[in-house]
């Protein structure tokens, strides 16, 4: 007998799935929490202040070692990594969708395999939080971060968190889905075989 699904805007699905509801909210507000303030704090201590209109400063913290992988250096950026052409005005709308978006997103994974999935769009919202503070409060994002050995640029850690959130979102929901796609087959093949073994037996008791 086949589950009645239940939507989603009725009493009856929150009364049967509150606790699931709750258990993603918390995951997901302590990890939004830790990873903001990760961004915020690390921009707050290691962002030399400078003249927040003049995009074109650079401050650097010396000079980093032959084999440096990772370097710190204090960039004003009046617009964005991914360079998307929207004021600042569309990307806090953007921003807050994300944000929106992610946390009722979350609150609907019944399964605690979809924990992973609630952590990665947090991480995500975490960065917009970042970015976007920083847009209300400078006009701008401070960005402290580069790779010495390859130099594309400079950012914080609201736009890594922003990317790896993503991508680990996306391959989170993929990996749990084939589980649970492989895991339905093998119970498929397991039912398939009970029922032949259970059709045999009653051929058999036939014949007697």
């Amino acid at each position: 007998m086949q589950n009645k699904k239940i939507s989603i805007f009725t009493k009856e699905y929150w009364k049967s799935q509150w606790k699931n509801a709750l258990i993603n909210a918390s995951v997901y507000i302590g990890i939004f929490i830790i990873f903001a303030l990760i961004d915020l704090l690390t921009k707050r201590n290691y962002y030399i202040p400078a003249d927040y209109r003049d995009s074109e400063a650079i401050y650097s913290f010396g000079q980093p070692g032959a084999h440096a992988f990772l370097w710190y250096r204090t960039v004003f950026h009046a617009g964005t990594t991914l360079e998307l052409g929207l004021g600042n005005v569309g990307l806090h709308i953007i921003s807050f969708i994300i944000i929106f978006a992610t946390f009722i997103g979350s609150l609907f994974f019944k399964n605690h395999w979809y924990i992973f999935v609630v952590a990665g769009l947090a991480v995500t919202a975490a960065g917009s939080l970042g970015n976007m503070y920083d847009r209300f409060q400078f006009q701008g994002v401070r960005d402290i971060i580069y790779f010495p050995w390859i130099d594309k640029g400079t950012f914080n850690f609201a736009d890594s968190f922003l990317i790896c959130g993503g991508i680990g979102t996306i391959i989170s929901a993929i990996i749990i889905g084939l589980c649970f796609h492989n895991k339905q087959n093998k119970n498929k093949e397991k039912q398939l075989t009970n029922d032949k073994n259970v059709d045999s037996e009653n051929t058999f008791d036939s014949t007697k």
